[in-house]
């Protein structure tokens, strides 16, 4: 089953950072290759469609009820591909097998406490080597982008659920400008295996466990650093939250 994935309390900002370098060396990265996904409680790391494997409307249903209505609402004009459909419904909050992740550490430490009425769970900051992940459940060497027959045979397996490989990482389309500015890239799961317990997990995810008591600390400090609402979500009705809560700070 090869190493276990590995986890790390983090008690403050600086074992935030110190922790960053650790979950690197862990994984055997120089910097530049590893994924961030941020968490302001510590859940599986399954995609919204499967934590409820058994009950509520299908998963095939779903998919085929927001292609035939998003139209109208103003969807991008994309191939009309399943992959193409999953990643427009993963960034407007509808249940799919992805998970959204981050090339950039901070701005996945900015949704590890971006939500304080959460402040006393324990959040989470999970990194993954993506090419390393993709070695072991594709064969395939570096992370390739959503136009892959192999990504668009794994977003047919809505259809099909028993077959292609279990997981992969793959870039996207870059169709909005919040998957700019968030650094978006995404993994997808054929099935309700959590992430970190796949076979030699612990090659490729680690996991910075964040202590309630770090979780105001750190959502100051990445304030600080430019990771604000308005920003990582550059529309007028997040700048228009953005400028409430900082004057309800005042």
């Amino acid at each position: 089953m090869g190493r276990i994935m590995r986890e790390f309390e983090v008690g403050s900002y600086n074992e935030l950072v110190e922790g960053i370098d650790v979950a690197a060396a862990e994984l055997k990265d120089n910097g530049y290759n590893l994924w961030w996904r941020g968490q302001v409680r510590q859940w599986p790391l399954v995609p919204s469609v499967h934590r409820r494997e058994r009950e509520g409307v299908a998963e095939e249903k779903l998919v085929s009820m927001f292609r035939h209505k998003a139209r109208t609402r103003g969807a991008p004009v994309l191939e009309d591909e399943t992959i193409n459909w999953l990643m427009v419904m993963q960034h407007h909050g509808a249940p799919t097998r992805l998970l959204d992740w981050s090339e950039s550490a901070l701005v996945a430490a900015y949704f590890t406490c971006d939500d304080l009425s959460q402040k006393d769970e324990t959040a989470c900051l999970v990194a993954l080597f993506p090419s390393v992940l993709n070695k072991y459940h594709l064969e395939h060497e570096g992370v390739p982008s959503c136009t892959h027959p192999v990504i668009r045979a794994l977003a047919n397996a809505a259809w099909k659920k028993k077959e292609g490989p279990i997981v992969a990482a793959f870039t996207p389309l870059e169709f909005d400008r919040r998957m700019m500015v968030q650094h978006t890239v995404f993994t997808i799961h054929r099935d309700v295996t959590p992430l970190g317990e796949l076979a030699n997990a612990g090659d490729y995810v680690a996991i910075l466990k964040i202590m309630p008591s770090a979780k105001v600390e750190i959502r100051k400090r990445v304030l600080q650093f430019g990771m604000r609402r308005g920003l990582l979500f550059p529309d007028l009705d997040n700048l228009a939250t953005e400028l409430k809560e900082l004057r309800e700070a005042e």
